[in-house]
């Protein structure tokens, strides 16, 4: 049924004075069905299926309008739900027919026409039908009304169903992540945008008693779950931190955006009609003929021999099935309405790819992909399914999409609905809410989820934020246009070939950009003087006054006269040149043509380090016959100044530049400017002018010339951030061999540094390319102080017009190409891209981490060259870096075969422990076993009973001298590792009888027998160089797995027995339970030999020594929990005699025995001393029993002194 009348009635007992609907189903076409009021015999024809309307109100015709009169309006094998509606008033009938199309497609509402006619029946009636289904009447009017329409755009409802990567939308929702996942970066949920991240940060501490701090992010559920969440260790769950609970939730689906959406309203819905089962065992795809006469389906094969099938019909139910021989493909058409395409329940079984290409909404109640051979789910660009049950992917399966998660929406918002997602073999692309949500294996998932139930149980699950709604993309960028030019000012000889020549920079946004610009020509006396030159460009393009800049947003443009008569040599000349894209952006330089000047001898640009000399040779040429001639009669200092070009606004810094003219016409100087950048120096004097063009009538003249110094930094000094270099030492110079150098931090903490562009300091022997610059930061202290007066090491106008620095590293201690040393890695700033907005005296970089311990050695690169000029790489070496603290990362003790979770006190057990050394983020490092021995932790055994009174003296067979910081092959790390066969702890000697022991304990660390945790044992630090300690900031760490040692002991009891008989004797073994000795249960090990035993007779009326022996009856010499029932003892002869025996469990013989037989070495089962007692407060010794032999009993007239069991003995 498609819908459901409300206020439901009988329809064979309607009251003809009240309101009423009725509402059937109906497939077209048919002359013989029709729907009819009734009582007694009078009869209302509502509505039938036939060409002549006669005196039916409605029929399937009659209110058409096709094209031609006789077209049927009911469509062959169509479906079609129709609603009549009867409203009463003044004696009359209203009557209002609506139709809908259900199947193949269900389309809107209809109103079709009215009709009033006289109430016929105002008493009691019915509504029968012929040939329809589904019929149902209902009281009062019941408009149709359209399904509401649902909108999934990110202008709509989108962004309020996923407005981050995971979130639920109910009170009471949780989230489980079963397990961590490995390496510090990884996390399971990701993609949160930076608003929601600067809004629900936050900070905590691990543990509270651990003072590191974690981030955490509070998401979008009220409870978290899972030891994803909850290990202590594992930091990034949510990427930026820990997942915690308590932040922005999701708008609720359905009370607040779809408020008229209904579960019950959908499943009613889905057609009645339409159960398909397709299979390759229907060869011909009978129910999908390949002519599209089918009503749901129609088939084709393709190119590729696949069987393709086309859904074209809402359908019950669907069940597909492929094979391993033919694929099977079915393909999806849109449907109409607001549920688009209904398919109640589609289940796939093998070899199937399903396929929807075409846009829409898809709805299903439920969704099965049972197996994983050849499934395929392929969605292409805005895909929704509307779920109203479940959505099963059981088994390994691949989705194909478009890349783009907003494309393929899951969409299951009603109480109990649920999706399950076992394994996508690719990166899924899509957004799923759903009630209930959990992937229960690998799944990389690139979109957003909203469920109020999230489980993610494997630790490959993961959830990678994507969605247009909270990765937004920027803006473009506003364009922000920029030129420069060099030279400001330039003199060309009016004579030979010199040019004045100049250089554009065009950028975009500080970056280098080919542009179009404009060039003119003027004076102080005319605005446009391009008649006189040619301007040609050297590099970039164009010609004048139109020219543009290369890729690399340089133009170079030349200037040359046309006719030297018509340029004037006391007029300046001004070029100017205006970016296209923005006229306000412009520069100007000015040249002058002249008869003589000073000039360099190869160029008019001199590149150069700051700070370091360099050899300038000079000329004066003057102008002769139109050629230009060195002057060789000039002899003087010329005046020499400078001023900056680039950056602006920066600092002349010190220029030393002394040129003197002898009789050569060439004076050889050295320059040297302290700051970097971009500048020109000025040279003026008078000389003797005569016999040169353009000389005055007195022979003396004013000569002037200039030259370009571009400046570079000569490298880059790094320093601490956090150093007063001018009181304190160097913290960064501390090495792994001395314990007398400082440590400098933890690996994995952050550190900050400082790196300076500095000028030259001197001579500096480069490694592999690197200047080393360990020595500059003191010379750094008073640097702000020296800047002004040209003095200071820093270049600070690089930071005015800079580059970038790459930051790379290797390991310097140990050497990098020992075996087994890792350079780990470094993170955080490790890049400084150059920002003229920010400026200062470093670049300061304030969050980097290395991973490793030992020496780093930092390197600094420039990420481009600089005024065209390659500023040397440096590095330093940073030291010493040390473990962040240590912990056991594995321990195991190993009882003695059948001891169920327990050792005896002094019995060797076998006990083993790893400790590793680890960086803050938890990962172990490798270079620690390098270290100098004065260097490393030193560590001892550790334990404490349950008041903290100490242990240790109570513990033997370790060797402290083993306990050494190895390379670990199989896990690729440093560790100190320990395995010893015969830890022991030994039982408490009594003080009044050496050779005795005392009952105390038990010493547990685990329950045992309903006994509670008594001892804990672990490792102590006794020796820290760098206050290296456990994770917990303490010096102690017990082991995860606690042994327990019980005072245990061997019992005999004495018995009796006739002469000549075998007698039973009851064994067992027993520990103290710290109020007494009881049976111990888990002891199905402990061992004996019958035949190792001692005796002494006490009396007997033999005339010969006793020859009573201990024996078994049957089996092995072992006790079974606790107890051993087949020990026996007997004797020769027909004497009665009593007599102790003892049952041997070491080599040391009892006191006042009268013989031993066996022997007992190490290697015997039987050597088992920490079973022996002081049974008779001589000193422990091995168990014993009193045996009688010859007792009377009942009426037997002498009773032995001594006799056991007898008056309660």
């Amino acid at each position: 049924m498609a819908s459901q009348l409300a206020n439901i009635v009988d329809c064979s007992k309607l009251n003809g004075s009240q309101d009423v609907t009725v509402q059937f189903d109906v497939t077209g076409p048919n002359s013989d069905q029709f729907v009819n009021f009734e009582k007694n015999n009078s009869v209302i024809n509502l509505w039938a299926a036939k060409k002549e309307s006669g005196s039916v109100l409605f029929n399937s015709y009659e209110f058409e309008a096709p094209v031609n009169q006789n077209e049927m309006a009911l469509l062959s094998n169509e479906r079609y739900e129709v609603r009549i509606t009867s409203g009463k008033w003044d004696n009359h009938d209203t009557y209002t027919y609506y139709r809908r199309q259900v199947q193949p497609e269900i389309t809107s509402w209809q109103e079709i026409a009215t009709k009033v006619v006289t109430q016929k029946f105002p008493g009691n009636h019915e509504a029968n039908g012929v040939e329809v289904t589904q019929l149902q009447c209902g009281e009062e009017v019941q408009v149709p009304v359209d399904p509401p329409t649902l909108s999934f755009s990110a202008s709509d409802n989108l962004c309020e169903y996923f407005p981050q990567p995971a979130q639920s939308w109910k009170n009471g929702s949780g989230l489980t992540i079963s397990n961590t996942k490995n390496g510090s970066d990884a996390y399971h949920i990701g993609g949160w945008s930076s608003d929601y991240i600067d809004s629900f940060k936050d900070t905590e501490m691990v543990t509270p008693w651990d003072p590191k701090e974690i981030n955490t992010l509070k998401i979008g559920f009220d409870s978290l779950t899972g030891w994803g969440v909850q290990s202590p260790d594992y930091t990034t769950s949510c990427e930026y931190g820990h997942c915690r609970a308590g932040g922005r939730k999701a708008a609720d689906p359905l009370g607040e955006l779809n408020p008229d959406l209904d579960k019950q309203a959908i499943d009613d819905e889905f057609p009645e009609e339409g159960a398909l089962s397709l299979g390759l065992w229907d060869t011909g795809l009978d129910q999908c003929p390949a002519d599209d006469s089918g009503i749901y389906c129609k088939s084709s094969i393709n190119q590729d021999g696949d069987v393709v099938v086309t859904i074209k019909s809402n359908l019950k139910s669907l069940t597909v099935q492929g094979s391993s021989q033919q694929e099977m493909i079915v393909e999806f058409e849109p449907g109409s309405g607001s549920y688009g395409r209904l398919i109640e329940h589609y289940t796939v079984d093998s070899n199937v790819t399903t396929k929807f290409s075409n846009a829409g909404i898809y709805t299903f109640n439920t969704v099965h992909f049972n197996t994983s051979d050849g499934t395929v789910l392929d969605t292409g660009k805005d895909i929704v399914w509307l779920i109203t049950g479940s959505v099963s992917f059981s088994n390994t399966m691949t989705h194909e999409n478009s890349g783009t998660p907003d494309d393929f929406i899951i969409f299951a918002p009603f109480a109990g609905s649920s999706v399950t997602v076992k394994e996508i073999i690719n990166p899924y692309y899509g957004l799923i809410l759903a009630d209930k949500l959990s992937f229960t294996n690998s799944i990389e998932l690139h979109g957003a989820v909203t469920s109020n139930s999230l489980g993610m149980a494997s630790r490959h699950s993961t959830i990678i934020g994507q969605s247009q709604c909270f990765n937004v993309t920027p803006e473009p960028e506003e364009p922000d246009y920029a030129i420069s030019m060099t030279p400001s000012s330039s003199l060309a000889l009016m004579c030979g070939d010199d040019q004045p020549e100049f250089s554009i920079t065009t950028t975009n946004n500080g970056d280098a950009e080919s542009l179009a610009v404009t060039a003119s020509l003027s004076s102080d006396s005319s605005d446009d003087v391009s008649d006189l030159f040619d301007i040609a460009a050297v590099s970039g393009d164009g010609n004048y006054p139109n020219f543009t800049s290369d890729t690399s947003g340089n133009l170079e443009l030349s200037i040359s006269v046309k006719d030297l008569n018509q340029v004037d040599i006391d007029t300046t000349y001004t070029l100017t040149v205006t970016m296209d894209d923005d006229s306000s952006k412009s520069v100007s330089s000015t040249f002058k043509f002249v008869p003589y000047k000073f000039d360099l001898e190869d160029a008019d640009t001199v590149s150069v380090i700051a700070n370091k000399s360099e050899s300038i040779d000079l000329h004066l040429l003057a102008c002769s016959a139109d050629e230009p001639q060195l002057v060789t009669s000039y002899s003087g200092k010329p005046e020499v100044s400078h001023y900056i070009n680039t950056p602006t606004g920066g600092l002349k810094g010190g220029l030393t530049y002394e040129p003197e003219f002898t009789s050569s016409g060439t004076a050889s100087a050295d320059l040297t400017i302290t700051e970097s950048g971009r500048f020109t120096v000025n040279l003026s004097d008078s000389f003797d002018c005569s016999g040169f063009t353009g000389c005055p009538e007195d022979g003396t003249t004013e000569v002037t010339g200039s030259f370009t110094v571009l400046s570079r930094p000569w490298t880059f000094a790094l320093c601490d951030a956090d150093t007063d270099y001018s009181s304190d030492d160097d913290p960064m110079n501390g090495n792994i061999s001395s314990a007398t150098s400082s440590g400098y931090t933890a690996a994995g903490n952050e550190f900050r540094v400082k790196i300076y562009p500095i000028n030259w300091q001197g001579s500096s022997e480069a490694d592999n390319g690197y200047i080393a610059v360990d020595a500059y930061c003191d010379d750094l202290a008073d640097a702000s102080d020296s800047a002004n007066d040209g003095n200071s090491v820093i270049t600070e106008n690089f930071f005015l017009d800079g580059v970038g620095v790459d930051l790379t590293h290797i390991v310097a201690d140990p050497a990098p190409d020992e075996p087994n040393v890792s350079s780990g890695e470094v993170s955080g700033d490790v890049s400084f891209a150059y920002d003229s907005n920010e400026s200062g005296e470093s670049y300061y970089l304030a969050s980097l981490k290395w991973s490793e311990v030992g020496v780093l050695r930092l390197q600094v690169e420039p990420i481009a060259r600089y005024l065209n000029m390659n500023i040397d790489s440096s590095y330093r070496h940073i030291g010493r870096f040390y473990p962040s603290y240590i912990e056991i990362t594995d321990d195991a003790w190993t009882y003695s075969a059948g001891h169920d979770g327990f050792a005896y006190m002094e019995q060797p057990v076998e006990h083993s422990f790893a400790v590793e050394a680890k960086n803050t983020d938890g990962n172990s490092v490798v270079n620690y076993r390098t270290f100098a021995d004065s260097l490393k932790v030193s560590l001892r055994y550790y334990a404490i009973d349950s008041d903290a009174n100490s242990l240790l003296g109570r513990i033997s067979g370790i060797d402290a001298g083993n306990w050494e910081w190895i390379y670990d092959a199989d896990s690729s790390v440093s560790q100190l590792a320990l395995d010893t066969s015969d830890f022991e702890f030994i039982r408490e000697t009594d003080s009044t009888n050496l050779t005795a022991t005392v009952q105390d304990g038990p010493y547990l660390g685990n329950t045992f027998d309903d006994l509670s945790v008594s001892a804990y044992f672990g490792l102590q630090v006794i020796l820290n160089p760098d206050e290296v300690v456990f994770k917990d900031n303490t010096d102690k760490q017990l082991f995860s797995h606690q042994p327990n040692f019980l005072y245990g002991r061997m019992k005999l009891s004495d018995v009796g027995g006739n002469t000549g008989t075998e007698i039973s004797v009851p064994l067992e073994t027993q520990y103290w339970n710290g109020s007494g000795f009881v049976t111990n249960t888990s002891d199905s090990g402990s061992q004996f030999d019958a035949d190792d035993f001692c005796w002494k007779e006490i009396w007997s009326n033999n005339e010969n020594s006793s020859t009573a022996v201990f024996s078994v009856t049957s089996g092995g010499s072992e006790v079974n929990s606790g107890r051993f029932n087949d020990l026996i003892s007997t004797h020769s002869g027909g004497g009665r005699e009593q007599v102790r025996l003892w049952l041997r469990l070491g080599d040391a013989q009892p006191e006042g025995v009268d013989e031993c037989l066996g022997t007992i070495s190490d290697t015997n089962n039987n050597n088992r001393p920490w079973l022996r007692y002081n049974w008779r407060s001589v000193g422990d010794e091995d168990p014993s029993a009193i045996l009688v032999f010859g007792t009377y009993r009942g009426n037997d007239r002498v009773i032995f002194r001594g006799e056991p069991n007898m008056f309660g003995q």
